[in-house]
């Protein structure tokens, strides 16, 4: 008989039996589980590793002043291996008002220290260089307002960059001064920025409110906005600039050395939550996986309960042992592929609705969702492939027997 003939009684056989139709289910519930828990745990893993490792704040050391040094100890600090950058931490980064402060924004902006070790890599436009001023490097997805933190922002706040390069904008900032026990704001500022080139924020996990300006321009905003009437007798400790993430903490162990108090990473992760979230995706991953095991090896044991008989009489009637196999197997194999086609058919469509819908403001706090290959691999691996095998591996078992002992009925 032709396997094509073997493939006709499968169909045939697979949609009269309603416990393949249950079972189909089973497994399309199966895919559907497994592919969210491995859809969710990648994108997380994806999101956490890009956060640590494309932030300059994840690779900075702050790092208190050292008064048994010359400078305070700048220049040691320069000399340690991987440092590629130390300055005053008072100029680290200022919050100001901007004029794009409208009826939907509230014009609130993040100006970073910018030069060629804090600058994102890749900028459409133009740079600057320490000694620029009146210009900044803003968001390609530009949302100039306080919301920018939130991780769910609303698409139509967005302003378009690529209509703002080489634009200018107004800031706004204050000098302070105590009075009565209060900080209140006393002097005026305002200085212009032009919007000479544009950066993907989500490359670095910036805020979408977040531009670099020359260190010139925030030394003299930071400098503006000191308390007037308070003694200029703060000495600021400094950031630190490592060249990758891996060498971080030889440099915090180094600083220690040398006897600097204290030395903290500027960004940190609790990766005890991290963790306990992946270890949950985990666990729901291994528990659907072995019940899909579970319920394959259950069924074909119940199946094999009934169909020895069938199998014996397959036998009397000259079919060769390789043949039954290959016509059991064809019917377990459509089973197991129907419903993996299935499931991650509804699984991806709800995917792409959901990110296009709910999910699409986590786009601009970083939040890059996609579908990874080795996911659906996996996932066909185990309700496709392994289900077939074990399929195989009973029925194979039933034809080892004569046809009497199959045609008597015994259980298997």
């Amino acid at each position: 008989m032709m396997i094509i003939d073997f493939l006709h009684f499968s169909i045939i056989k697979l949609f009269r039996n309603k416990k393949n139709v249950f079972l189909m289910i089973l497994y399309i519930i199966c895919t559907i589980v497994l592919l969210c828990g491995l859809i969710f745990r990648d994108n997380f893993s994806n999101f956490i590793y890009n956060t640590i490792t494309k932030n300059v704040g994840f690779r900075s050391i702050m790092v208190s002043p050292n008064f048994d040094m010359d400078d305070y100890g700048f220049s040691e600090i320069k000399k340690i291996n991987h440092v590629v950058d130390v300055y005053n931490s008072n100029y680290d980064f200022v919050s100001v008002s901007s004029s794009f402060k409208s009826s939907t924004h509230d014009g609130y902006i993040d100006l970073n220290y910018g030069n060629t070790s804090t600058l994102p890599e890749n900028i459409i436009g133009e740079k600057f260089n320490d000694e620029s001023t009146g210009v900044a490097i803003c968001p390609i997805n530009f949302l100039p307002s306080s919301d920018a933190v939130n991780l769910f922002i609303d698409e139509n706040k967005i302003l378009n960059g690529y209509e703002l390069l080489n634009t200018d904008f107004e800031i706004t900032y204050f000098s302070h001064i105590y009075k009565n026990n209060k900080l209140i704001e006393k002097d005026k500022f305002s200085k212009k920025l032009k919007i000479i080139g544009l950066y993907d924020n989500n490359e670095v996990m910036n805020p979408s409110n977040t531009c670099y300006v020359s260190s010139k321009d925030i030394i003299e905003i930071k400098n503006a906005t000191q308390i007037l009437n308070e003694e200029n007798s703060t000495v600021y400790g400094f950031v630190i600039i490592v060249d990758t993430k891996e060498n971080v903490m030889q440099v915090v162990n180094e600083l220690t050395n040398m006897g600097f108090y204290q030395p903290t990473i500027k960004n940190q992760i609790d990766t005890s939550i991290t963790n306990i979230i992946i270890l949950s995706s985990n666990i729901l991953i291994s528990v659907v996986m072995l019940a899909t095991i579970l319920l394959t090896v259950f069924y074909i044991k119940k199946k094999t309960t009934y169909i020895v008989k069938d199998i014996g009489f397959l036998k009397s009637c000259g079919y060769s042992k390789n043949e039954i196999i290959l016509y059991n197997f064809l019917e377990a194999f459509i089973i197991s592929i129907f419903s993996y086609i299935v499931g991650t058919a509804f699984s991806v469509t709800v995917f792409y609705v959901l990110k296009s819908t709910v999910l699409t403001s986590l786009i601009y706090s970083g939040f890059k969702l996609k579908l990874f290959f080795v996911d659906f691999a996996f996932v066909f691996a185990i309700v496709v492939l392994i289900c077939s095998i074990i399929n195989i591996c009973y029925i194979y078992r039933i034809t080892k027997k004569n046809v009497h002992e199959l045609i008597g009925g015994d259980k298997i």
